[in-house]
């Protein structure tokens, strides 16, 4: 008897707290939206960025990764020279406008058609070579810029960013990715940008644990894993090799590298859309780092593009899911960064 009531209270009790672990878990998925009580994906196991970049992108032994030439899927087509597909125009001047930076850039939610460079491309009748590439830090972005423009010797290079872009300066292993990372060293001369971890090693053929695969569907062991300080490692993977703030320091050094190139520049500050959610102290934060970097940028003699007031004004207006996907921008929002890089391109004489 004794031993059946002590089964019955051990019963009792995995089934109060496998109770209390359900609630928990419908309220952390409430507490995002509505839709997540229906969408229970496994992001920590097989992350969105995981799955394209087995087919869109290739190892790179400076930068970690870049566009696989030729690859494609069904809305997203990378071209022979490794630019993400804009549309062919009849007649175009031989100097093209090369478009660099992130996912932002790239128009990862969007068609090959709907991301700002291709929409770039029609205001300015002017070929735009998109060449931002999903999950860049700052640092890979700058790199490639001055790898292409030596080879196109573009009229005008827009270099567009997020404020999440600086930090990830700090990662050597992110998006199913080894990376390189870039520490801030201070010299006679002044602070400078020392890649590290370079030549990069392939890829890992996964940086998926068990436990992901076995708890990855549930938003309340990525809340316990992010207060626990492995919130990026839980979900994509994520080496950091030293504090996010440590690659603030490198916002100048990488804006002075953009400026030594003397090529016409226009440097541009973007929003995710988490930018107009219910995290006040995230978009202050995202201010703050675009706002440091800009400042470096102008110090460097570089044109510069603030898009928040212009984003602000059209979400206030139309509301965030008009403007934006999930986290990137829908094709009018697009069309708003085009239009303000044009106008800022046109008002500071950067195009010959």
């Amino acid at each position: 008897m004794r031993a059946r009531e002590a089964g019955l209270r051990a019963a009792l009790a995995v089934a109060a707290v496998a109770v209390g672990l359900i609630a928990l878990e419908l309220a952390c998925r409430l507490w995002q939206g509505p839709r997540w009580l229906v969408h229970w994906s496994n992001p920590a196991a097989e992350p969105p960025q995981l799955r394209d970049d087995r087919s869109l992108y290739v190892h790179d032994a400076e930068l970690g990764y870049v566009p696989r030439a030729g690859a494609a899927t069904a809305t997203f087509t990378v071209d022979a020279d490794g630019f993400r597909r804009t549309a062919t125009l009849a007649v175009a001047p031989s100097r093209p406008v090369l478009a660099m930076g992130d996912s932002f850039t790239e128009g990862y939610e969007v068609g090959d058609d709907e991301s700002w460079p291709a929409y770039l491309q029609r205001l300015l009748e002017r070929r735009v070579l998109n060449a931002g590439v999903s999950g860049y830090s700052l640092a890979q972005i700058v790199l490639r810029t001055e790898r292409l423009v030596a080879a196109v010797h573009p009229a005008v290079v827009v270099v567009a960013f997020i404020a999440d872009d600086l930090p990830r300066g700090a990662l050597s292993r992110a998006w199913g990715h080894n990376l390189p990372w870039f520490e801030p060293v201070t010299t006679a001369t002044g602070d400078i940008v020392a890649p590290r971890g370079v030549p990069v090693p392939p890829p890992p053929a996964t940086t998926v644990s068990v436990w992901q695969r076995m708890l990855g569907w549930s938003m309340l062991a990525g809340v316990v894993a992010d207060r626990l300080g492995g919130g990026e490692a839980w979900i994509d993977g994520v080496v950091r090799e030293m504090p996010a703030a440590a690659a603030e320091r490198t916002a100048c050094p990488l804006m002075r590298r953009l400026a030594a190139l003397g090529a016409p520049m226009l440097i541009v500050a973007q929003y995710d859309a988490d930018m107009w959610g219910r995290d006040t102290t995230g978009a202050a934060e995202q201010r703050r780092i675009a706002r440091l970097v800009l400042d470096c940028a102008e110090k460097s003699g570089l044109a510069t593009l603030d898009l928040f007031d212009a984003v602000d004004t059209a979400v206030k207006q139309r509301g965030r899911d008009a403007i934006y996907r999930q986290w990137h921008h829908a094709p009018d929002g697009n069309r708003l960064v085009a239009a303000a890089i044009a106008e800022a391109l046109r008002q500071r004489h950067l195009l010959p």
